[in-house]
């Protein structure tokens, strides 16, 4: 049909020139354009170079989520004593949560403060001297530990005599018996044993047992009170283990025997006379021991209670301030540990909110960061989404942001960018980048987990001269516009400018406000 068309035209107009018929022709594709509602945005015929505004963005989806919130959890495990909030209660920074048992944490902070008073009242002493009251307990110390070591010197004394009697009863009343001479340089063992070399140590053994028992009885002759009594005591612990080491051999050699040289009952009397023996002997041993232990400790008080007296006396040295001035800061430490022991003990908000979550029941062993209360803070809520690498570098916080949410159809919210993390996130092996966008105008209808859709602006060009850019061609050669100019179509180069998401684009060079071009170029 279009063909039919244009032989008629050459046909009445088939004298005219080349040229002319070019223009005429032109001129009625321009006129069926315009008949046809051509526009700015038809993908055919031209278009006029306008003045406009060109908005380029991204879409991205998203959730809103408070601006902040927190997970809470007890940094100690503990039985809960206290649950002070529900879910949904309105909470202010600081107020306390939940509570954990602190009875036992209590009782040391009160050991510890003691302590504390104790170190810094000795620390006093040392740089400013002591009352006369002091000064007279200090002598009673002294005077009651003078008594406890008189008695512990008179418990040591006993001791050693009665290790003696024990020792003496042993061998010659419990031993003897089956020993022929077991006072003369040979003792003969009454009694056949397969080893000989077993009789043979207990003959020795013997020999060796009359002279510690000997030894012994000189050390109690010898024992005054006003010596050295620990050394005394430490020498009758020496002759006590040689005649328990004579015993032990005895007690392997009775316990061997059979009935076939001896009775049964001559066997069993010698095994319980030998049984008896090494338990007083030990028993001796050990009695001596906790005597010098007591003896010691009567000394070291007694020392002590001196110090202490020249001390309230005359203040203490420049080392000895130093030293209880440590004291004193251990002790600090210590109540200030308990302190920090006894704050864990408490759920406290650390910020403003409400109560989304509470799982602690009175009773229960609350476990160490097992997450108990969760708070959404009252600051409001802003949306978090991820956003593709090819589009994070047109994003910078501030950019203004339109968002609508599903919850709300029909409705637009303002916002802007609040926040882009410097580092990438990956998603499904994918890089994106996290963005918070900060709501422009908070509304109390919002909640938190809504989906959000968002149009971020990213550049803003008015008042400039805009195309489709179905209008604007680019090839090898650069970029062009076919410009309609006294009938002819001219290919203009072009510098563009920014594109929207519309498909349009600026035009910076090359064209001027009104300039018909033709629409349907290429992009290539």
């Amino acid at each position: 049909m279009q063909k039919t068309f244009l032989h008629q035209i050459r046909a009445v107009f088939k004298k005219t020139s080349a040229r002319v018929f070019t223009i005429l022709i032109l001129a009625i594709l321009v006129g069926v354009a315009f008949a046809s509602g051509g526009s700015k945005n038809s993908k055919s015929g031209t278009v006029r170079v306008e003045r406009g505004t060109i908005v380029k963005s991204i879409e991205i989806t998203g959730k809103t989520k408070p601006k902040s919130s927190v997970d809470l959890s007890f940094e100690r495990a503990g039985q809960v004593a206290r649950v002070l909030v529900r879910v949904g209660d309105q909470v202010a920074q600081g107020q306390t949560l939940v509570e954990l048992d602190r009875s036992l944490l209590l009782a040391d902070l009160n050991d510890a403060k003691a302590n504390l008073d104790i170190q810094r009242g000795k620390l006093a002493e040392l740089k400013t001297g002591s009352s006369p009251e002091t000064i007279q307990l200090k002598k009673t110390a002294i005077t009651k530990a003078e008594n406890s070591l008189a008695v512990a010197k008179q418990n040591v004394v006993e001791k050693v005599s009665d290790a003696y009697t024990k020792a003496d009863n042993a061998i010659h009343n419990n031993i003897d018996q089956f020993i022929s001479g077991p006072n003369s340089a040979n003792p003969i063992l009454s009694f056949n044993v397969a080893d000989g070399q077993l009789k043979s140590n207990i003959e020795v053994g013997r020999v060796l047992a009359g002279n510690a028992l000997s030894s012994l009885h000189t050390v109690i002759l010898e024992l005054d009170p006003n010596d050295n009594l620990q050394n005394a005591a430490n020498t009758a612990k020496q002759h006590l283990n040689t005649i328990k080491n004579f015993l032990d051999l005895t007690a392997i050699a009775v316990n061997i025997l059979t009935s076939s040289s001896l009775s049964q009952t001559t066997i069993d009397a010698y095994k319980a006379a030998v049984s008896s023996a090494r338990d007083d002997v030990n028993t001796a041993i050990q009695n001596i021991s906790t005597a010098n232990e007591k003896l010691s400790d009567a000394v070291s008080d007694l020392a002590i209670a001196e110090q202490n007296l020249q001390i309230a006396l005359s203040g203490g040295t420049a080392e000895q301030i130093t030293t209880q001035e440590a004291y004193v800061r251990q002790a600090e430490a210590k109540v200030q540990s308990v302190n920090t022991q006894i704050a864990k003990t408490i759920l406290r908000a650390p910020l403003a909110g409400i109560i989304t979550r509470e799982d602690a029941d009175i009773g229960e062993i609350a476990e160490q960061y097992k997450p108990l209360v969760s708070i959404i803070g009252s600051g409001g809520l802003e949306v978090e989404a991820q956003v593709p690498e090819i589009d994070i570098g047109a994003l910078a916080v501030g950019n203004p942001a339109s968002i609508t949410i599903d919850a709300f159809p029909g409705e637009t919210f303002a916002g802007k960018v609040g926040s882009i993390d410097p580092a990438e996130t990956l998603i499904d092996g994918v890089v994106n980048f996290r963005i918070k966008i900060f709501f422009t105008t908070e509304d109390t209808r919002l909640k938190s987990g809504l989906t959000s859709n968002i149009l971020i602006e990213t550049a803003r060009a008015e008042g400039v001269l805009i195309l489709p850019e179905s209008a604007v061609i680019r090839n090898s050669a650069g970029v062009f516009a076919k410009r309609v100019l006294d009938g002819d179509v001219v290919n203009v180069p072009i510098v563009v400018g920014l594109r929207d998401n519309q498909s349009l684009i600026e035009i910076v060079e090359g064209l001027s406000e009104g300039d018909m071009v033709v629409n349907g170029g290429k992009v290539k």
